[in-house]
């Protein structure tokens, strides 16, 4: 059985790498349609385009994550996030470490979900301007932060990531659907 990165978890990863699918498909060498596709409807996707965005991403830092279910090949708890620095990293080293500002991603977070911003404001009943601050991390209400990662949370979707006190920077941030117990 050959296991390929879910459709989300690559909206998850380019969302996370702030890149267009024409940005992939380009550093990736690839067709864009095979990026549209992959990000979409699996069956219309070449395994080949999954390992080349697979590595493409796991260059820039980011893994992927959940748990596949071998009988059924079902994966639980998909999502992906930027690699966590270990015991052994430096951190003035230069390595494929990213950190992130407040420790969450509503981009990425949107990706999971495939929704346009103005459908989000729509169901979430915040202001589209309110949303765009909050995934660019740029001038935004501590209420509708909080509005925001609740509404998501809401829907299952599991924020991830570790702060440094000394920095106020977080690493590994990412997203996933919450893991359902097998």
């Amino acid at each position: 059985m050959i296991i390929v990165v879910p459709s989300d978890a690559l909206r998850i990863a380019r969302a996370l790498a702030a890149l267009s699918q024409r940005q992939v498909a380009e550093a990736a060498q690839m067709d864009r349609m095979q990026v549209v596709a992959a990000e979409g409807q699996q069956d219309r996707a070449r395994v080949q385009s999954y390992e080349k965005l697979r590595d493409f991403y796991e260059d820039l830092g980011i893994e992927f994550l959940g748990t596949v279910d071998i009988g059924t090949g079902t994966v639980s708890g998909a999502g992906a996030r930027w690699r966590k620095p270990s015991a052994s990293t430096q951190m003035n080293a230069p390595t494929h470490i990213h950190a992130e500002p407040n420790g969450v991603s509503f981009g990425a977070a949107r990706s999971l979900l495939n929704v346009p911003l103005t459908k989000l404001a729509q169901d979430s009943g915040i202001e589209r301007r309110q949303l765009s601050a909050l995934e660019n991390h740029i001038d935004f209400s501590k209420d509708d932060f909080d509005r925001l990662r609740a509404y998501y949370e809401g829907l299952g979707i599991e924020f991830l990531g570790q702060g440094d006190v000394s920095t106020n920077l977080f690493y590994g941030v990412g997203v996933r659907w919450k893991p359902t117990i097998l």
